[in-house]
This record gives structure tokens, C-alpha cells and sequence, in this order.
């Protein structure tokens, strides 16, 4: 890995119990985890198909950053501003993972 490639800084959150249930349900929250230094990859445009519709685009965002094992699908990232959902964790190259992530608005 190119450490002088890591030069934007993100921050990562969990989505946590906050409250537990009291008879209403548990009460969730986004939680920041960590901040690290991030190589943004370039965007990917993916088509698809969605059920009962036509051809559908998802927009993906990578970011690359050293190797952690606390980060899981669904957590998110914060970059500039906007919140990134995490999709997938590729933990194929060592000391290294890069997530693959999509806008948290274009969720479902």
C-alpha cells in the first residue's frame, strides 16, 4: 500500500442500541467509531435490474484504508459531508481493506 495515497480523511460509524427496548422497541443510532485516512477510489456505475421495474443504475464509491477488523457490512462513512452506506469489505490484500460503499439517500 501507497501510504502517501491515504490522504483524505473519513469517519466511520456503527449503528447501535442506544436505548434498550421498553416495551416500545429498541431506540438505534448512528455512532462514530473511528476516523482514518482514506484513498477514495474512483466512482463505479453498476446496472441492474430491480423486481417489476426497468433497468435500475447504483452508483458505488471505494475507499481504501489500512487494515481493521472492527468494520462489518452496514456501518458507514462520512466523506466531505455525505454518508456512504458499506456494501462490501474486501480484505484480500494484506494490511489493507477497501470498502465498497454506495450513498446512504439511495437506500431502499
Amino acid at each position: 500500500m501507497n501510504i502517501g495515497g491515504l490522504s483524505e480523511r473519513i469517519k466511520l460509524y456503527e449503528h447501535v442500541v442506544t436505548e434498550e427496548d421498553a416495551g416500545f422497541g429498541a431506540t438505534y443510532d448512528w455512532v462514530e467509531r473511528a476516523e482514518a485516512w482514506a484513498q477514495v477510489r474512483r466512482p463505479r456505475i453498476q446496472t441492474g435490474n430491480m423486481i417489476g421495474s426497468a433497468d435500475a443504475l447504483m452508483l458505488t464509491q471505494g475507499f481504501t484504508l489500512r487494515s481493521r477488523k472492527d468494520i462489518s457490512k452496514g456501518w458507514r462513512v462520512e466523506y466531505k459531508g455525505e454518508m456512504y452506506e458499506v456494501l462490501h469489505i474486501d480484505r484480500s490484500v494484506s494490511g489493507e481493506i477497501t470498502l465498497t460503499t454506495r450513498s446512504a439517500e439511495a437506500m431502499p
